[in-house]
């Protein structure tokens, strides 16, 4: 499938509809006519909503669909078997592109959506820069950090008290940063230092994909002796790390009765407390925390202190 040329680049912006109503949701789909973009959401278990992108007219547009709120289901069932109904027409016509695609498709599965060809900006980012990180907070902040400044660390969780405009707004952002850095990926695969590569993906890594996809589909037999025996290996393993945090750090790091692990909170107060280091915070909410990259940063900091690499 060929790509439409952008020519709103390096000031690129997008359209975006929230909160559609069926009709809004037809017409944008009918509009489809070259690959797209597609990102779902889930919350408890189904799914909460899926973004698109195209360049419909020469422009990045985008639309995300609810289907499940808090408070209930978005649609009526006749509206969402619609749109079902007009999913599956654009699938069976256009590329569908998804940053690790893989994951939407085996939702998608469920609900009788088969794309007639997919596209993984995950793997292909990865074909094109295997020694960096793949997942898409690197990937905007590689080819979008300009227009899309960091937002991943919104979509760490999906509760029932996160607002849904907040997760809809955060859908969106997940499909324009996908479909903005494949357009780029496009035009690097044009130049000679990145033939060869995309080269070996299209020959390599793209007709594996209906097998990788099969495989996550069936699952594959299991070792049931291996595996008990692999998962006494880890417990005892654990047991290990634990009883050295807690002789390092004195018994502050300990399983608390009525816990099943060391808590946050428990870290937290030890390494700013206790330790007396350096306070991180997350960059988004820059509340306190004690998280694996702040306990990285730290030991970068301060490797005298053994119990940061326990």
């Amino acid at each position: 499938s060929v790509l439409p040329e952008i020519r709103h680049t390096p000031g690129r912006s997008y359209d975006k509809i929230t909160q559609p109503d069926i009709s809004q949701v037809t017409q944008f789909l009918r509009q489809i006519n070259s690959p797209y973009v597609i990102d779902i959401e889930t919350r408890a278990g189904s799914i909460a909503c899926i973004g698109f992108a195209a360049i419909l007219q020469n422009k990045t547009q985008s639309i995300c669909v609810p289907l499940q709120t808090t408070t209930g289901p978005y649609f009526s069932l006749n509206d969402e078997l619609c749109f079902w109904q007009e999913f599956q027409s654009v699938a069976l016509k256009y590329q569908m592109i998804g940053h690790n695609i893989f994951y939407d498709m085996a939702w998608l599965r469920e609900f009788g959506i088969t794309p007639c060809d997919v596209e993984d900006t995950m793997l292909l980012f990865h074909r094109l820069y295997p020694e960096l990180p793949k997942g898409l907070d690197f990937v905007n902040m590689w080819f979008n950090g300009r227009q899309i400044p960091y937002y991943k660390d919104d979509g760490k969780t999906w509760g029932y008290r996160q607002p849904d405009e907040r997760l809809w707004e955060y859908n969106l952002l997940d499909v324009i940063a996908t479909l903005w850095a494949y357009l780029d990926m496009m035009r690097l695969v044009q130049t000679k230092q990145f033939r060869q590569p995309w080269a070996n993906y299209q020959k390599f890594t793209r007709p594996q994909f209906p097998i990788a996809f099969e495989m996550q589909s069936i699952g594959m037999p299991v070792d049931e002796v291996g595996l008990e025996f692999a998962r006494a290996v880890l417990v005892a393993e654990l047991d290990k790390v634990r009883q050295k945090l807690e002789v390092l750090s004195q018994g502050k790091l300990m399983i608390q009765k009525g816990n099943k692990k060391i808590t946050d909170v428990q870290v937290a107060s030890y390494i700013y407390g206790d330790l007396n280091l350096p306070v991180k915070r997350n960059r988004k909410t820059k509340a306190v925390t004690a998280d694996e990259d702040a306990l990285v940063e730290l030991l970068i900091q301060f490797p005298e202190h053994e119990v940061l690499k326990a």
